[in-house]
C-alpha cells in the first residue's frame, strides 16, 4: 500500500472513547469522535461551544439504569428529536425546536422502567456554529421512559 493510501485509510477511522460513570466535558479538538457508553450510570456529557461542522455520536454499549444527561453550553441550544422505540408498543417523540433555550437533555427510565436506554441506542449531535442539532433513536424498555429538554 502506498504511503498516501495508508494515510488516507488511517485518517478515515473514527476515534472512539468509552464513557464511564465520570462526567465528561468534550473539547473542540475532539470533534468527530464516537462515544460508547460503558457504564450503567453514565456521567453527564457536556458538549463544547457550538462550532460550524462539529459532530459527535454516542452509542450505548450496555443498558443504562441511571439517567443519561447531555448538556450544551449556554447560547448553543439543542434543536432536534428524540425518538423512543418500545418493543411491541408505540413510538414516542420528544422535540426541541428553534427559539427554545433548552441546553439540557435528560433521558430517564421513568417510574416503571428498568433502563433509560438499551444497547444500540444512539444520539448524534452536529453544529452549524449557533445550535447543536440532535437526532436520537433510544431503545426503551417501558412506555414511561422519557426524554426531557430543559433550560439548565
Amino acid at each position: 500500500m502506498s504511503r498516501v493510501a495508508r494515510s488516507a485509510r488511517v485518517a478515515s477511522k473514527q476515534r472512539t472513547e468509552a464513557l464511564s460513570s465520570t462526567a465528561k466535558t468534550i473539547v473542540a479538538a475532539e470533534t468527530g469522535e464516537l462515544y460508547i457508553i460503558t457504564s450503567a450510570t453514565p456521567g453527564a456529557l457536556t458538549l463544547p461551544a457550538a462550532a460550524d461542522g462539529a459532530y459527535f455520536k454516542v452509542v450505548w454499549g450496555i443498558p443504562t439504569t441511571g439517567n443519561a444527561v447531555f448538556v450544551a453550553p449556554a447560547g448553543a441550544y439543542f434543536i432536534g428529536t428524540v425518538t423512543h422505540l418500545l418493543n411491541g408498543a408505540s413510538v414516542e417523540n420528544n422535540i426541541a425546536v428553534v427559539g427554545d433555550t433548552e441546553i439540557r437533555l435528560t433521558l430517564a427510565k421513568g417510574g416503571s422502567g428498568t433502563n433509560c436506554a438499551g444497547v444500540g441506542s444512539q444520539i448524534e449531535f452536529v453544529s452549524d456554529g449557533t445550535y447543536w442539532y440532535l437526532s436520537a433513536m433510544i431503545i426503551a424498555d417501558h412506555a414511561d421512559n422519557a426524554a426531557t429538554f430543559a433550560t439548565s
